[in-house]
C-alpha cells in the first residue's frame, strides 16, 4: 500500500509542518508549552496521505508515530528548548451531559461513519502503547502555563481557564489566535467579531464541522442585538454578559441564555 504522504518542510504532513512554517517559527517569544490534539494531528496526516483508501490501522499507526517524533522535534528546535510538547486525545464521552441544551452535531455521510471508525480505533491503540498521551474526557487540563494549541476542535479553547495564557495555531495557515479572534471560530465568525467566545455562544451560533449546530433564528437574533445593543466585543467578561441578560423581557429567553453561559467544561 502507498503510505506516500504530502510533507512540508519539517519533514511532517503538510498542514501541520505549515503551522510551523507560517506560524510557529515566526514567534518571538515562545510558549512554555505546545499542546497537540492527536485527533487533529490524524486528521491532518491521513489527508496528507495521497491515496488512503483501505489503509490499514498499523500503517496509520506507524505514520502517526513518525508524525509526533518529527512535530516534537521540530518544536523543540524552532523553540532552542524553551517550548515543550504535551500530546493530548479528547474523548467527549460526556459531552451531551455537559452541553445538556446544546444541539450536537451527529455523523451522517459514509465517509464520516466510515472515518469516525478509523479514528476510534487508531486513536484507542495509540493510547495503549503510548502513556506519555494525556487522556481527557472534554476539558484539557493544562498546567497553568503559557500555551499554544494546535487543534482544529473550537471546544477546546474553553478548557483556557486551565492555562496562564492560551493561544491557538491554525493548521495548514499557521494563524495564530489569542482570545479576542477565537470568535472566528464560531459558525459565521466574519460577522461575530463584536461576539465573545464562550460556552453559550459556541451553543448558540456552532462551531463549522465539529460538535455543535447552531441553533434557531430567533436565538441568535435576539442574542445578536442584546450583544450590540449592550456593545458587547470579543473579550467581553462573562460577569457582564450575564447582567446584559437580566435586563431581557422576555424571560424564558433570559433563562435559557444563562443556563448556557453557566457550562463549565470538565
Amino acid at each position: 500500500m502507498d503510505l506516500t504522504r504530502e510533507l512540508g518542510e519539517y519533514g511532517i504532513n503538510i498542514g501541520t509542518s505549515v503551522a510551523l512554517e507560517e506560524g510557529f517559527s515566526q514567534l518571538e517569544t515562545f510558549p512554555k508549552t505546545f499542546w497537540v490534539n492527536i485527533r487533529t494531528l490524524l486528521r491532518n496526516t491521513y489527508g496528507a496521505i495521497s491515496d488512503n483508501v483501505g489503509i490499514s490501522d498499523i500503517a496509520l499507526i506507524e505514520a502517526m508515530d513518525e508524525e509526533m517524533e518529527g512535530l516534537e522535534a521540530a518544536i523543540v528546535a524552532l523553540s532552542k528548548e524553551q517550548t515543550s510538547v504535551v500530546f493530548y486525545h479528547t474523548s467527549h464521552a460526556t459531552i451531551d451531559k455537559q452541553f445538556p441544551k446544546a444541539q450536537l452535531k451527529k455523523l451522517k455521510t459514509p465517509g464520516q461513519l466510515q472515518y469516525r471508525v478509523i479514528e476510534r480505533s487508531v486513536c484507542k491503540k495509540l493510547l495503549s502503547q503510548n502513556t506519555n498521551i494525556r487522556q481527557f474526557d472534554v476539558a484539557v487540563r493544562g498546567d497553568r502555563s503559557t500555551a499554544m494549541m494546535l487543534s482544529h476542535y473550537p471546544i477546546d479553547l474553553l478548557s483556557h481557564t486551565y492555562f496562564d495564557r492560551l493561544s491557538l495555531i491554525e493548521s495548514h495557515t499557521g494563524a495564530i489566535k489569542k482570545k479576542d479572534k477565537w470568535n472566528t471560530k464560531l459558525t459565521g465568525g466574519k460577522q461575530l467579531t463584536h461576539m465573545p467566545f464562550n460556552s453559550m455562544t459556541l451553543q448558540v451560533y456552532g462551531d463549522g464541522a465539529t460538535n455543535f449546530n447552531t441553533m434557531p433564528h430567533r436565538i441568535k437574533v435576539t442574542l445578536n442585538e442584546l450583544a450590540k445593543e449592550k456593545r458587547w466585543h470579543a473579550l467581553t467578561t462573562k460577569d457582564k454578559m450575564l447582567y446584559d441578560i437580566n435586563t431581557l423581557t422576555d424571560k424564558i429567553a433570559a433563562s435559557f441564555y444563562k443556563q448556557l453561559l453557566a457550562v463549565s467544561v470538565r
